[in-house]
């Protein structure tokens, strides 16, 4: 399987094979799980299999709808596209945001930053969850948080 920094260099990119491989893998991810209800199931499995390293491993295409299901490194994405499903707004009840933990987060924010991945302006620290941290979001405008862990206090 591809390094995550492979895929992330490679956001954006045309050529995705012709960039330098450098390690910032995922970690602290065990079965993790998360679906997604989105516009465009094709640039969206595109997005996160770029972003996180993701594989498809199964497909659905019927008339009222699509699934991807991505898998990588501990993570399973399942996108759904539904036809003529008004989109939610931007702020509604339930699930607000999902989460992942990188070994080097300063890396893995440079990395998005510059490939134009929309997050936070700068990582902050959590001081009683032992955590630095920033938010990104997908194509759709879900938020994903990424966290590395702190040894002792950030």
């Amino acid at each position: 399987m591809r390094s995550v920094v492979a895929a992330l260099l490679a956001l954006g990119l045309s050529a995705p094979g012709a960039v330098a491989q450098t390690e910032v893998p995922l970690t602290g991810i065990s079965d993790s799980f998360v679906a997604v209800r989105v516009a465009d199931v094709a640039a969206s499995a595109s997005w996160y299999a770029t972003v996180f390293d993701l594989v498809e491993v199964h497909r659905i295409d019927e008339p009222t709808y699509s699934i991807r299901i991505l898998r990588g490194e501990g993570l399973n994405v399942e996108l759904i596209e539904q036809q003529g499903v008004a989109r939610p707004p931007a702020r509604h009840l339930g699930l607000f945001k999902a989460g992942f933990f990188v070994r080097d987060i300063d890396t893995f924010f440079s990395a998005m930053q510059q490939r134009g991945v929309d997050t936070d302006a700068a990582t902050f620290v959590d001081d009683a969850l032992s955590v630095r941290s920033f938010v990104m979001r997908d194509l759709e405008g879900n938020r994903l948080q990424v966290f590395e862990r702190c040894a002792e206090r950030c």
